[in-house]
């Protein structure tokens, strides 16, 4: 290759879309943070909506949705990803994460029972701010990828505090009722299987509350899917005396 054919390549390198380290031209992971990427099914004691050993998985007694499939939980460089992906204006990630999303929900068995694909809105004026929604942008790419028609099916009533600096506690509270069904698509809604696409779960409220709402409005079935899932967090256990 000569170097005019190289300068691409030079100038802007392919990147792990963990890690962010330089790699080979056409990939877009590392071996080391391949290795990260989480296959169904997991062996042992699991959990039924997430598939997870029930050691490491989060999901809530009272989740509204059938099953949740991610490739990636949310620690370490994959959290640090997660948030260039979502608040440092790299979009271009969506691409990466919502390939191997695809791929969790072939694992999982999710994807062959979907009609519509959604996800989690934002209100316009933060969607204006970021440039994106990337709830939205992996949406898209999970569509192109499995065929499956992709529609906004909800808007955010109201602004709300932001999750990720909630606690656990208040999370669930925050979103209450927050969401409601676009006018016009009650009737792509009603008896169809859907999946809601978010990028991260930490306790599933924002997920749970989309699910609600849409099976209130008449929704057959719902199935989530996100980008990493956060891990559950092992109580140290108290020392003698």
């Amino acid at each position: 290759m000569n170097f005019l054919k190289r300068l691409p390549y030079i100038l802007f390198p392919a990147r792990c879309c963990v890690c962010d380290k330089v790699i080979m031209p056409g990939e877009d992971i590392c071996a080391a943070c391949d290795e990260l990427t989480l296959h169904y099914p997991v062996k042992g004691d699991c959990c039924r909506i997430c598939g997870i050993e029930q050691t490491k998985c989060t999901c809530g007694k009272r989740l509204l949705y059938s099953k949740i499939a991610f490739p990636f939980f949310y620690e370490n460089d994959v959290k640090h990803a997660l948030h260039r992906f979502k608040f440092r204006g790299r979009p271009e990630l969506a691409v990466p994460y919502a390939k191997r999303m695809f791929i969790s929900l072939a694992e999982r068995q999710i994807s062959g029972g979907i009609d519509v694909i959604t996800f989690i809105p934002m209100r316009k004026k933060a969607k204006f701010d970021r440039g994106y929604n990337q709830a939205e942008l992996l949406a898209n790419e999970i569509g192109r990828l499995s065929g499956i028609p992709v529609m906004s099916l909800l808007c955010k009533k109201q602004d709300t505090a932001k999750q990720h600096s909630l606690g656990a506690r208040r999370r669930t509270g925050n979103v209450l009722g927050i969401f409601e069904p676009l006018p016009g698509r009650l009737e792509e809604i009603k008896g169809k299987n859907i999946l809601v696409v978010d990028d991260i779960v930490t306790t599933g409220s924002t997920l749970n509350e989309a699910a609600k709402t849409l099976l209130i409005f008449g929704a057959e079935r719902i199935y989530a899917s996100a980008a990493a899932q956060r891990k559950r967090v092992q109580s140290a256990q108290k020392k003698p005396g």
